[in-house]
């Protein structure tokens, strides 16, 4: 089974989805670190904060 993490970065919460459970966290407290090993991580950011990570499992989506 594939371990895929799919991360939604608002400017109020940061939600993850991994292994078919939900998790949320306020964004001022969320950090990269916190979140679980995966193969791959899907991740949209509409927040003030910036996040730079720079790595090949990371995969930046945009909303159209």
């Amino acid at each position: 089974m594939l371990r895929y993490l799919f991360l939604d970065i608002g400017n109020t919460n940061t939600k993850w989805r991994f292994q078919g459970k939900c998790f949320k966290l306020p964004t001022q407290e969320f950090e990269f670190d916190k979140l679980p090993s995966s193969e791959k991580v899907y991740v949209s950011n509409v927040s003030e904060r910036v996040f730079d990570v720079a790595n090949e499992l990371v995969i930046y989506v945009k909303a159209q």
